[in-house]
């Protein structure tokens, strides 16, 4: 029988009491009876009595059975028919890939949960101003909805509305302080601040809670190590930025086109750190990369190519100050 690495985190968040202690109930009942205790969560390790809900930081499991996966995962998805707000991820994975993946958040008919689902759908369809609406109704119906705060923020962030933004963003880590969304959407409020080591601190929680099989993961490392090369930080740039430039990422992951801008800032941080040999070999290597989606030029690969081969440190290196080094694109991107 086959054994597998299982991966998941996540928190549902219950309306009253009652509605708590329904879930546990439940969970138990299941657990108990149906699955005969096998299952890889028990119910005092994930239920938050004084918060009236269900907690998951990411949580390993080295390896499991298929069977003791499926009955968690359906344990889960029961208690979820009794949450208000919330979502849960779990990776079952072999061999270092993703065998299966499931994603559980509430979908009933309350109110709450109906808002939020359209708030999302509208978000991803660019539809700021509705989904903003759909949004503030759901947080209306449930004041802890910590999703529905993380993705105003990011309508509030589109929409130039920054300081509402920082409010969404800080309310939804309140309520759930290992979401990796709310601090990735918090570091994007610190840099446009100029904020960069609060930005670069938020990135740290984002890819803590976050695994490498997700793209957010891989987004956070290259925005966390331009932080750095701003900083003047240039080993902590190499360190986020070359496994960067050795993952090949998917046309649909949003990953995609910016290798050359990774290669680009790979060389800038190597030249920082006095390496001409490695800064070389990364800015040739940033040239075989077609335009993608940063605001390079080939003249602002060639130029930085004849600085280093003539053996100079421009000034904006050795004395950092943001927006003197040129990342190739804007950050939010």
């Amino acid at each position: 029988m086959s054994n597998y690495r299982i991966i998941l985190a996540g928190q549902f968040i219950f309306n009253n009491q009652r509605s708590f202690e329904m879930a546990l109930a439940q969970y138990n009942q299941r657990v108990e009876i149906h699955f005969k205790y096998d299952v890889f969560l028990r119910s005092e390790n994930i239920f938050d009595v004084e918060q009236n809900c269900v907690n998951i930081p990411r949580h390993v499991e080295p390896e499991i059975t298929d069977r003791t996966w499926r009955n968690t995962v359906s344990a889960l998805e029961t208690v979820c028919e009794y949450a208000i707000a919330g979502s849960l991820s779990a990776w079952k994975l072999e061999n270092g890939k993703i065998i299966e993946h499931r994603e559980i958040e509430p979908n009933g008919d309350k109110s709450a949960i109906q808002s939020y689902l359209l708030g999302k759908r509208l978000v991803g369809k660019g539809e700021d101003k509705a989904a903003k609406e759909a949004l503030d109704q759901a947080i209306q119906k449930c004041e802890r909805h910590a999703k529905a705060y993380e993705r105003r923020g990011y309508v509030n962030f589109r929409l130039k509305n920054f300081k509402d933004a920082l409010y969404d963003f800080n309310k939804s880590i309140i309520v759930n302080p290992h979401s990796e969304e709310a601090h990735f959407g918090r570091a994007f409020v610190r840099i446009v601040e100029k904020d960069y080591v609060s930005a670069v601190k938020d990135f740290d929680i984002t890819l803590k809670n976050s695994i490498p099989h997700q793209p957010i993961f891989w987004k956070t490392k290259r925005i966390k190590g331009e932080c750095h090369l701003i900083l003047g930080e240039y080993k902590m740039a190499i360190l986020e930025l070359i496994p960067v430039s050795k993952r090949v990422f998917k046309e649909e992951d949003n990953n995609f086109g910016w290798q050359r801008k990774v290669w680009f800032n790979l060389g800038q941080a190597h030249l920082g750190d006095e390496n001409f040999k490695e800064a070389i070999i990364a800015l040739e290597k940033a040239k075989t990369f077609p335009e993608g989606k940063d605001n390079l030029t080939k003249e602002d690969i060639d130029g930085l190519i004849k600085e280093v081969k003539a053996g100079k440190i421009p000034n904006q290196y050795r004395n950092p100050v943001p927006g003197n080094i040129k990342t190739g694109a804007p950050f939010l991107n």
